[in-house]
């Protein structure tokens, strides 16, 4: 990569709670909020019909086929459930380093595991593998349900600030679940080269 390319700063539209003008690492916690009750998913009317004791919401699709979504106006409200994801990363980073910072991609991939994983069973027990986990919040979110995670990106901080997160959620995981955080570079062939007596990597 070119070096004045690879000593670019970026910076990501997500920020959350961030001090104005501070540059370094920080941690940012995500309230997960979802109505509390009975939830059942209507696949021929398209509709979500979620029934508690204290309200009975209908949420429908618009014309764009997204949801319509009734909001919250205190998370404490009692008709709603919650619970919080810390993840570490940095404010802004090089382009060989992006994996450091909170993405709109990775919040929109996290909002589909959540809808997933509050309306149906397909995630319950599975082995998952995420590719350019950077901060695992997906895959941290995924191991609340799954048997086993893998999430794999590349490169030493990235990993090691993946590897983090993980301790910092670590109780919010489903019982006897396994997660491991795995370095995998898509520019090189698979399956990886190994030289004699070298020994499998670690966990992290």
């Amino acid at each position: 990569m070119d070096d004045g390319i690879s000593e670019e700063l970026v910076m990501s539209e997500v920020h959350l709670g961030c001090p104005p003008g501070f540059s370094g690492s920080y941690v940012s916690n995500f309230t997960i909020s979802f109505p509390s009750g009975s939830d059942d998913l209507d696949t021929e009317t398209k509709t979500y019909v979620s029934d508690s004791s204290s309200n009975k919401q209908l949420i429908g699709f618009d014309e764009d086929g997204d949801l319509v979504l009734p909001r919250r106006i205190n998370v404490e409200e009692p008709s709603f459930r919650s619970f919080n994801v810390s993840i570490q990363h940095d404010v802004m980073s090089t382009i060989p380093s992006v994996g450091l910072q909170v993405w709109k991609a990775e919040l929109v991939l996290s909002d589909f595991v959540l809808h997933t994983m509050l309306t149906s069973s397909e995630f319950d027990g599975i082995v998952a593998l995420e590719l350019g986990a950077g901060t695992g919040l997906v895959g941290i979110l995924l191991a609340r349900v799954a048997k086993t995670t893998f999430l794999t990106d590349k490169g030493d901080r990235v990993l090691d600030n993946c590897a983090k997160n993980i301790n910092l959620n670590s109780g919010g995981f489903s019982a006897g679940v396994a997660v491991h955080v795995r370095e995998l570079d898509w520019t090189e062939p698979w399956p990886p080269k190994r030289t004699q007596g070298e020994c499998p990597p670690n966990n992290r």
